[in-house]
């Protein structure tokens, strides 16, 4: 697995490669190290895995999670890295 960062003011971008060369995860990072902010992971085929939001390295918003035929098979809503109910009409 290949890893590669960009570095900003706020933090820095984290990329993570599949043996393949595909994108694995994107995430963004604090200062710190910690994840905080937008965190997506990919199938070695292209296709969307997990969409997730992190604030100080915990799940914070919604997390979803896709199979392989980019069906969603989760959908949780977090803060502070506890789950939360969510409200479904």
């Amino acid at each position: 697995m290949k890893l590669s960062k960009k570095k900003s003011e706020s933090g820095r971008l984290e990329v993570t490669y599949h043996k393949n060369g595909i994108i694995k995860t994107i995430a963004h990072l604090n200062k710190a190290g910690n994840k905080n902010g937008e965190y997506k992971e990919f199938y070695d085929n292209k296709k969307l895995k997990i969409k997730a939001n992190y604030y100080k390295n915990k799940l914070n918003g919604l997390y979803e999670e896709y199979d392989i035929n980019r069906n969603k098979i989760k959908e949780i809503m977090y803060k502070n890295g506890k789950e939360i109910p969510m409200n479904k009409k």
